[in-house]
This record gives C-alpha cells, sequence and structure tokens, in this order.
C-alpha cells in the first residue's frame, strides 16, 4: 500500500534526544502532507464535493501501538481567517481496540463531535501495517470539514504531537503551518488501486501518473510505503527500508522508482547505495544521465547531500553571504549556509568555503559528526587506523566514524585522510549513515 500526498511540511531536526523512548510516545514529526481523490473523481466525470481528504505523516522513528496517551492531532484552517476551524486527532473508543480518527469541529468556545473513522482508512480485516510504524493517515469526508468544489479555496493544516507525559507542557512536536486546495492541488495522482481509500498499489511495474498544475515547478510529493518493512526502495538490495519518501514532482515523471545512471552499471561496487541515493533524491546525477562514481566530491556538492540528507528542511538563508567566496547567487548558496547554520561546517580561517575544492576524507568525517549533533563519544586511547594517529586533528570524528560502523578503511588498516572522497564512496558513506545512525533515532 501507498499513500501519496502533496508534501506540506519537513522536518530538518534529527533528534538528539527525546522526553522519553519511542515507545512512551509518538516522537518528532518527520514529514506531512495532504491529498484528496476530488481530482481523480472530477477527472472521471463524478462529483468531487463526494471525495475525501487526508493526511499524511511520519515520524523520525517508530512507535509500537498508537493510543490516547499519544496524541496526533491535525489542526484545519478552512476559511483563512487563522483560527482551526475542525482537528482531525487519532484516538480510541470504549470497547473497539482500533485506533480512530476523531473529527471535531470548533463551534464558538467549544468543539462539536462531528464523525469518526478508522486510522489509515480500514478496519482490521485489512493489514495497513499501523504497529511498529513511523507512518500514518488520517483520512475524512471533504463534506465533513464543509469543503465543496463551490466554495474551492486553500486551506492551512498545522500537525501537532504529545504524550500523556507531557500533559499540561507545550506540544512535543508541531509543524509549521501548510497550505493545500483540495479540488485543486499542486500535484494529485492516478494509480492502481490498493483496495483501501487513499492508498495505490505499492508493488513493482505499479505505475503511478502525477498531474502537476501549470507553474508548480516546486512541488514535491511525500510518498508513505505502509508496508516497505525491508528492502531499499528501489526493490534492489538489502538495507533496512523507509517507509518516508519525498520525490521531486517533474514534467516527466513523479515516481522514477527505477533511478539508474548509465555510468553505474548493475555490476558496480557501490550499485545498491548510489541507487537509494537517487531515489531518495539526494543526488540528481548529472544532465546527461551520468553520476560519475569516480569524481571527487567538492564541498559545494556536499553541502546540498546533506541538505537533502536531512528532508531539504525549509530554510531561509541570510541576505548577507556567511563566507567570501559563496555569493547568494551560488548555486549551492542555500545549502551551505544551512550547513553553517547548523555547525556542519565552519569553512577556513581566512573566511572562504572554498566550494569547489575536493572534500578530503578528514574533513567528510566531521561533517558526519557534526550532522549527528556531536554525539558524546570516548575516541579509543588505540588508533583504529595506522595513517591517523590520536593526534591528529580529526582523530575523535574519524574514529566515531569508524565506531559506528560507517567507514571501513582500507584493507591495508589505513583511512587516508588527506586523499579525496569519490563520489560513488560518499554514496556508501551516506548510505550506511542512514542506516546506522539516522534510522536509529
Amino acid at each position: 500500500m501507498l499513500g501519496v500526498f502533496e508534501l506540506g511540511a519537513a522536518s530538518g531536526r534529527i533528534p538528539t534526544q527525546n522526553l522519553t523512548v519511542a515507545s512512551d510516545q509518538v516522537v518528532d514529526v518527520q514529514y506531512v502532507g495532504a491529498a484528496s481523490d476530488a481530482p481523480a473523481l472530477a477527472a472521471a466525470g463524478k462529483n468531487p464535493d463526494e471525495g475525501n481528504l487526508y493526511f499524511g505523516i511520519s515520524t523520525w522513528s517508530n512507535w509500537d501501538v498508537l493510543h490516547s496517551g499519544r496524541s496526533v492531532e491535525v489542526s484545519v484552517d478552512t476559511n483563512g481567517d487563522g483560527q482551526q476551524d475542525y482537528v482531525l486527532e487519532v484516538a480510541r473508543e470504549k470497547g473497539l481496540d482500533f485506533p480512530l480518527v476523531k473529527v471535531w469541529k470548533a463551534t464558538g468556545d467549544k468543539w462539536d463531535f462531528i464523525n469518526q473513522y478508522p486510522l489509515n482508512s480500514a478496519w482490521g480485516d485489512t493489514d495497513t501495517n499501523m504497529m511498529d510504524s513511523n507512518v500514518m493517515v488520517l483520512g475524512a469526508p471533504l463534506k465533513d470539514l464543509g469543503l465543496t468544489s463551490a466554495n474551492a479555496k486553500d486551506i492551512s493544516y498545522t500537525v501537532f504531537t504529545n504524550t500523556w507525559l507531557n500533559e499540561g507542557s507545550d506540544d512535543v512536536d508541531r509543524t509549521e503551518k501548510a497550505t493545500f486546495n483540495p479540488f485543486a492541488p499542486k500535484v494529485w495522482f492516478e494509480g492502481e488501486s490498493a483496495g483501501v481509500p487513499g492508498f495505490f498499489a505499492d508493488r513493482a511495474g505499479a505505475e503511478l501518473t502525477a498531474h502537476r498544475q501549470a507553474g508548480a515547478f516546486e512541488a514535491k510529493a511525500l510518498f508513505l510505503h505502509m508496508h516497505n518493512g525491508t528492502g531499499d526502495l528501489s526493490g534492489i538490495g538489502a538495507g533496512h527500508g523507509e517507509r518516508a519518501q519525498v520525490v521531486e514532482v517533474s514534467a516527466a515523471s513523479a515516481n522514477s522508482r527505477d533511478a539508474r545512471f548509465k555510468d553505474v552499471p548493475a555490476d558496480n561496487q557501490f550499485y545498491t547505495e548510489i541507487n537509494w541515493l537517487a531515489q531518495r533524491q539526494i543526488t540528481l546525477g548529472y544532465p546527461d544521465g551520468t553520476f560519475r562514481p569516480g569524481e571527487n566530491v567538492e564541498r559545494g556538492a556536499m553541502a546540498a547531500f546533506f541538505y537533502r540528507l536531512n528532508g531539504s528542511p525549509q530554510f531561509t538563508p541570510p541576505t548577507k553571504p556567511t563566507f567570501s567566496d559563496v555569493p547568494t547567487n551560488h548555486p549551492f548558496y542555500k545549502e551551505i549556509e544551512w550547513m553553517a547554520a547548523r555547525g556542519i561546517t565552519t569553512g577556513y580561517g581566512d573566511g572562504t568555503f572554498r566550494p569547489s575544492d575536493s572534500v578530503n576524507r578528514d574533513a567528510m568525517a566531521a561533517f558526519f559528526y557534526r550532522n549527528a549533533g556531536s554525539p558524546q563519544f570516548a575516541a579509543p586511547a588505540r588508533a583504529p587506523f595506522a595513517d591517523v594517529p590520536a593526534d591528529s586533528q580529526f582523530y575523535k570524528e574519524i574514529a566515531w566514524l569508524a565506531d559506528q560502523g560507517i567507514t571501513k578503511g582500507w584493507d591495508d588498516g589505513t583511512y587516508r585522510p588527506g586523499e579525496p572522497i569519490h563520489r560513488d564512496a560518499m554514496a556508501a558513506f551516506l548510505y550506511r549513515y542512514h542506516e546506522k545512525v539516522l534510522s536509529r533515532r
């Protein structure tokens, strides 16, 4: 089962701590998106007012089960006055061992109950994989929210999470306000139904057609792969697999599930890792369809890799450049400024970043370590690599990279810190970092 949504908000925060462990709370929000089947109904000559509105949500870590002690709410402003008019909440009903989506309407100073529906649009006779998961879909009929094609306009929504452990305090997490038009979204999809309202078939060979609104050049889609427990998104390799995927919606296709580069054959040493990078839109390759695996990674491109790895978070770069050699019109200005704001890069002592220089393997280790939040780590007294003594500039960072299983070094026991990192090896580092660090948070 595949849920596809117009991306509403993407969190750049990789939580370094939560109020408690994931089994006791819904953790920080990763992505949220909205979708409606009203455009598909209209295209089929049916009444779009009979459609449904769906909100897709992913979190940074799994929960074991959802109940009233783990609050997830979507606040919806339908008339544009800045006030919440409706709330969809994940809740329970006495005597029913199944999570529900309850719809409430604001009436003056009180909330009126409207209706309730099963989470993920299906009851227990259909497995939508709602336990030990990090994705969910809250759906309700458009008419329940007072939305009709006669008054079609943008709505705005915000997602909140909280837990009983945090009762009376601020929310555990809340997203920025996102806008969506249920009757004229920036992008909507048609494809093979999964037999559950709002979901498409998620299988090899399944086709998904994206309809993009004219002028929506920056539209992004959020894919929620409800059953993607193992395997990478391309169906090859043996990674843990990701359920949430952000896809750029181009004029050609919104579902490039088989993204490959003509200079990266299937027998390439890092084929799986490079393909994974492409599937997650962390790398876009070159216009000629190549990846150029043997070339060095430039520092500017490294910033873009990290920015996309973190979900391309909303970020407004400063009007005055941080680095003297990265002007505001640099193709990676935003990404480099984001790295500087996060403290992932400090640049050079002369105030430059040197975006066209190659990234050396020692500096790369520092980037990964800082991106992880500079975690507490006691570097071993005995160096893991023969050419990285304990007094090396980035000894701690390189030792941490080895401790996490992200780098293995060379067969001769060296790390070669002063050598530039190649693009294929960088794909492997990014892939392992995601699997061994980000996926465990």
